[in-house]
């Protein structure tokens, strides 16, 4: 009786440690699938999905990598550590903002880097605040967006605070504000710093801004339809210089093409070889803002003014 006993409490001690190693497991996992029909009870394996990103983001190791691999509607969620969030090939994965609040919260850690890739990001509401949300620590994190979507009535589509920001291949539609760049630690050695290329920003208020302490650079992208002003830098009393870098770029169809607004504070823009037409205005920069280009831009057919500008400085080409 004893030995039967003891053979119980033996293989019973083996039992729960296999299970507390695959949990463990589990919760190193170096990739996590995540699926429409999966099930939050799953351990997050190719064969045994998932059911949410959140779920997926506390099994998954940092640096490691969530992927989506059914189309369909999946939760909010909060990626506080380095790791990639992603689409399979084909797959549409749909993050809706049900709370009228932040949709993605990608706030990487220190040196940290968060990749969003491949998700739609919209809300049925009208007072969401923000589709994707970014703020840095210092030293700052990274935050990669690319083949996204942001499409609702949020007041920022993309914004980034204190963060390193690399957006490529990207929609914005529908926001107050499409994307935003700034650093409200008013520390020039915190300035966000924010690379944005072939995107889209469309139909929103404001397309995209570089605000106070950023220095954002565009290329090879769109600002059409927005009622605002496509492209602009924004200043604000008091802080650091926001700072905006266009080339290859075209402005279409908004109040302001490419313009820079002080607001009290102070700005820079330089204009490389980009094209602004069938705006109100197409270039806005007076006299008080600092202004550079290398002259070969396009500004034509705008209804108001097709080059608003004062004094400008040449940019040299090496």
């Amino acid at each position: 009786m004893n030995s039967k006993k003891t053979w119980f409490h033996v293989m019973t001690s083996l039992a729960i440690m296999l299970a507390c190693s695959a949990i463990a497991a589990a919760q190193s996992s170096p990739l996590v699938y995540v699926s429409a029909l999966g099930s939050d009870s799953n351990t997050g394996g190719r064969s045994s999905p998932v059911r949410t990103i959140t779920h997926a983001l506390s099994l998954v190791q940092s640096g490691g990598d969530v992927v989506v691999i059914d189309s369909g509607d999946y939760d909010e969620f909060r990626a506080g550590k380095s790791v990639t969030v992603e689409t399979a090939p084909g797959v549409i994965a749909v993050i809706p903002d049900l709370n009228n609040s932040t949709a993605i919260d990608a706030s990487p850690p220190s040196n940290g880097t968060v990749v969003l890739r491949g998700l739609t990001i919209t809300t049925c509401g009208t007072s969401a605040t923000t589709g994707i949300f970014s703020a840095g620590f210092t030293p700052q994190g990274t935050l990669v967006v690319e083949n996204c979507v942001v499409n609702g009535a949020f007041n920022i589509g993309i914004y980034a605070d204190q963060t390193k920001l690399f957006v490529k291949d990207t929609t914005v539609t529908g926001c107050n504000y499409g994307m935003m760049a700034v650093s409200s630690s008013g520390s020039t050695s915190s300035a966000c710093i924010a690379t944005i290329e072939r995107c889209r920003v469309v139909g929103n208020t404001y397309g995209l801004t570089a605000y106070y302490n950023s220095k954002v650079t565009v290329r090879e992208s769109v600002a059409s339809g927005n009622s605002g002003r496509g492209m602009q830098a924004q200043g604000w009393s008091g802080q650091p210089t926001a700072e905006l870098n266009v080339e290859r770029c075209l402005a279409s169809g908004n109040g302001y093409g490419f313009a820079a607004d002080l607001n009290g504070g102070t700005t820079l823009l330089r204009l490389s070889d980009s094209f602004a037409t069938d705006n109100q205005t197409g270039i806005y920069a007076p006299d008080h803002f600092s202004f550079y280009t290398r002259g070969n831009n396009t500004a034509s057919g705008n209804s108001s003014c097709d080059a608003c500008v004062g004094t400008f400085n040449p940019l040299k080409a090496y």
